[in-house]
């Protein structure tokens, strides 16, 4: 038995500071286990490190054009793909709603990609485009570009520059930032009516965008069947010329003026 013991290898409780037998799972003078103080460390690793991996995956932002939640709904106007199925040709889908600030009418017309592209995780694959054109009573004219997911390398201190292709005709460079909420899957192309001037007389349009983690990649539109009369504001009504009236006060002044006073007495004098 003495020479057993000498075999046995000792080590110290952490709990009560006591040796025993490295081969007990618990401790004969406290009760301490040793297993569940493991599993316990495991758990908190696994925590951490799931931690980690979130915070590496976040996506930088940065503000720079003007952009409102109205437009994701222009945006969203293509019905998506039910799972398991085809999605639907791509086509044109206008859209307006009223601006709240100036009581105005904001008109948009968006049409998604010909075909999808596989994308690195966290964006997985089957990531179609959508080609945003919008007029915006405040905001003016924009060419907008979106994604399903992605981050798009356009930064409001980095701004990048696109390669777009009208058919086959050679690509034109064009600039783009990103919107002013920080959406890293959206960019605002430069040169609205050049464009717009392309778009008109082409059956497709394919856009390069350089994406975080796949390098550049592209995808087609379909525009042949634009109708610039979706985005178009219409022309100006003519305004009513404004009234003149001839007002005399209560001490007999005689005098004109464009809108009527409440308290003396006044003839509309303009026909």
């Amino acid at each position: 038995k003495i020479a057993d013991r000498h075999d046995m290898a000792l080590m110290t409780c952490k709990e009560c500071s006591k040796e025993h037998s490295d081969s007990a799972k618990v401790c004969p003078h406290c009760g301490f286990n040793r297993q569940k103080q493991v599993g316990v460390i495991g758990i908190i690793a696994v925590l951490f490190f799931g931690y980690w991996v979130y915070s590496c995956n976040s996506r930088p932002s940065s503000p720079l054009q003007n952009y409102d939640a109205k437009v994701d709904k222009a945006i969203k106007a293509i019905a998506e793909p039910v799972a398991g199925t085809a999605p639907p040709p791509p086509s044109w889908s206008p859209w307006e709603s009223t601006d709240d600030v100036t009581g105005k009418i904001e008109k948009s017309v968006s049409i998604r990609s010909n075909e999808s592209v596989d994308l690195h995780f966290p964006y997985g694959p089957n990531i179609f485009a959508r080609l945003v054109i919008r007029k915006h009573p405040r905001y003016g004219k924009d060419v907008i570009i979106s994604l399903d997911k992605g981050q798009i390398l356009c930064h409001s201190y980095d701004p990048c520059t696109l390669n777009v292709r009208f058919d086959s005709n050679p690509p034109i460079r064009v600039s783009a930032s990103p919107p002013s909420d920080g959406k890293s899957d959206t960019v605002f192309l430069s040169g609205f009516d050049r464009i717009v001037s392309n778009i008109k007389k082409s059956e497709t349009m394919l856009v390069e965008l350089p994406l975080y983690q796949d390098g550049n990649r592209t995808w087609t539109f379909n525009v042949k069947d634009f109708d610039p009369s979706w985005v178009d504001q219409g022309k100006v009504a003519p305004q009513k010329p404004k009234e003149k009236w001839r007002c005399t006060n209560s001490a007999g002044h005689v005098y004109d003026v464009t809108q009527r006073p409440l308290d003396d007495k006044c003839e509309l004098i303009n026909e």
